[in-house]
């Protein structure tokens, strides 16, 4: 159900293979989630920022997901960051996610 040009990278090409194919992995699952909970999406961007990259393999990571969900009606925006690409992927997706069941409460 995932289309390929609804889901958009930026900072992509910063990452290894292994890194770029988790972080793709995960935001292809998690579309399902944010798809259910919000029918009509038009965007979503997934921003990826790396702080301490210093080309040293010995020192951790840290990255920092943007994710921006726009609709017709709303926009959504969630940031979040973890050592773990996939961990801070799903922090992410889940303040999106609150954010539209927050906003849609009845």
């Amino acid at each position: 159900m995932t289309e390929a040009n609804i889901i958009k990278y930026i900072g992509l090409k910063r990452l290894d293979e292994l890194d770029r194919a988790k972080l793709v992995k995960v935001m292809n699952s998690e579309y399902e989630k944010i798809h259910r909970a919000l029918n009509n999406i038009t965007n979503l961007v997934v921003n990826v920022k790396i702080y301490d990259d210093s080309g040293n393999k010995d020192r951790r990571k840290k990255y920092s997901i943007h994710v921006r969900v726009e609709s017709p009606t709303k926009q959504f925006a969630s940031e979040d960051f973890d050592w773990d690409i996939a961990k801070a992927a799903h922090k992410s997706v889940n303040n999106i996610l609150s954010e539209v069941q927050h906003a849609f409460k009845k």
